[in-house]
């Protein structure tokens, strides 16, 4: 990791350790890093995604974003439970922190495997009608501005 990027990261954490606890870092894509942390007034896991914009038009798309994001509610979507901004000299910062699942699906499903408790044909069509549903709020919400 660079030095940069480890300045960053000790920087938003001073900035959010108010609210948000930074446990470990699960991947970075560019200007997206992905966090698991804490949220402090809410106790809760979170997934934290911390986005580092360098121009303002980035940033309005980020923001676009986030306000689409915001009205999705839906059982397969995580809702969005904080938001912290910071400007900076180099860019602007915006953290979003997002409800956290202890499993994710690939773990959840060769857990069951491994006990030999399988998905049913009916809990499968179940699954697939909801995330279909999911998918097509979201694709209703593409031009949400």
């Amino acid at each position: 990791m660079s030095t940069y990027c480890c300045r960053v990261i000790v920087d938003l954490i001073m900035a959010a350790c108010t609210k948000v606890i930074f446990n470990r870092t699960i991947s970075n894509f560019g200007s997206l890093s992905l966090f698991e942390g804490f949220h402090k007034p809410t106790q809760q896991k979170i997934l934290i995604k911390h986005y580092n914009y360098y121009k303002i038009t980035d940033l309005a798309q980020g923001i676009n974003e986030l306000f689409c994001q915001a009205k999705l509610h839906h059982s397969h979507f995580c809702n969005i439970i904080d938001v912290l901004f910071t400007e900076r000299e180099t860019g602007y910062e915006l953290i979003l922190c997002l409800e956290r699942l202890d499993k994710d699906l690939q773990r959840e499903i060769e857990d069951r495997a491994y006990r030999g408790q399988m998905y049913g044909e009916q809990e499968l069509w179940e699954f697939l009608q909801g995330t279909v549903e999911a998918l097509a709020l979201a694709q209703d919400l593409v031009n949400c501005t």
